[in-house]
């Protein structure tokens, strides 16, 4: 080999070297930038004010920012569309409730996602649901409530912020198994929705168990959840009651589009018990009613698509059509 030859491929090699040792080009570890937190509700909603508190504390796990952005509508449909369709990096999740996964996807035959189009990162709570009755209502429980149903067939009706939501299925589930019917009304608006309860337009509301902390002229009838609230703690349980099918938990957690690369789903399933038993994020969650019930992602992807099983039955029972 000719010395000008060996030293263009001498020169060649050192590069090649060069690029392949430099340390600024190797990939910088998750997070390297702002992450955000999609979540499909208002802001100053409740589920908005506890992700802001978890937000706080993996910021602080993971030394960037997690901004919370506000999606609500549709059901969850536009939040959770949003999430299914960014780039599967680590840097665009999503926080909520499972129902625009195992609700949603039977009953719109135009929706843009599939439970297999997302990661489930960690569960954060368990929420339940709560049947109550406002302050002009003659109804002491539950019982009260659905023999007069049955002597009157339709003329009762429940107010829930839309068709296909875990309320509006936790009602029907009730009627079906007790064999009643009751007149739906949703709204858009849970401040509407709340006023026109409290006025007795409606005869009943399924909602989060908030109302009954905030308002003490409202009567609680059940619990559609695993257990009885803390406070107030005299209600029971729709499973105490014996509906085995109305008792439809809230699974709340993190999740992110499919294909999030390892590292950056390890490093956020690392910082997810912390950020959930932090003694901040546990004031929220009871201040909402709805306690900690951490899972890792495992435990949470097998929740969601145990509900989605459920769901499905019971949809089927309901004979809801997709629209």
């Amino acid at each position: 080999m000719t010395l000008p030859l060996l030293r263009i491929t001498t020169a060649l090699f050192a590069t090649a070297f060069t690029f392949a040792t430099t340390p600024g080009r190797a990939q910088a570890p998750y997070p390297a930038k702002p992450v955000q937190l999609v979540v499909p509700f208002a802001t100053g909603s409740q589920v908005d004010l506890l992700v802001r508190t978890l937000s706080e504390q993996l910021t602080k796990a993971l030394n960037q920012p997690f901004v919370v952005v506000n999606r609500d509508g549709a059901g969850g449909i536009l939040a959770v569309a949003s999430v299914a369709q960014a780039a599967p990096d680590g840097y665009t999740l999503g926080y909520g409730t499972q129902g625009p996964f195992t609700i949603q996807p039977m009953l719109r035959k135009d929706l843009r996602y599939k439970i297999e189009d997302f990661d489930f990162v960690c569960q954060t709570n368990t929420g339940s649901l709560v049947v109550a009755v406002g302050p002009k209502s003659p109804y002491k429980s539950l019982k009260e409530l659905i023999d007069a149903a049955r002597k009157a067939p339709g003329t009762l009706s429940y107010a829930s912020v839309g068709v296909g939501t875990g309320p509006h299925l936790v009602a029907e589930a009730i009627a079906l198994e007790s064999g009643v019917k009751f007149t739906h009304v949703p709204y858009r608006s849970v401040a509407d929705m709340t006023a026109q309860f409290v006025n007795g337009t409606v005869d009943f509301i399924v909602t989060t168990p908030i109302l009954l902390t905030t308002r003490k002229d409202v009567k609680g009838l059940a619990i559609a959840g695993p257990n009885r609230l803390a406070a107030p703690a005299d209600v029971p349980t729709l499973a105490e009651l014996d509906y085995k099918r109305s008792a439809v938990p809230a699974y709340l957690g993190i999740y992110a589009p499919k294909g999030v690369p390892a590292p950056a789903l390890a490093a956020l399933r690392g910082a997810c018990p912390g950020a959930a038993n932090h003694e901040g994020f546990r004031k929220a969650s009871d201040s909402i009613a709805t306690p900690v019930d951490y899972a890792d992602g495992t435990t949470y992807t097998r929740n969601v698509l145990q509900d989605q099983r459920n769901m499905a039955d019971l949809i089927g029972t309901l004979g809801i059509k997709p629209e």
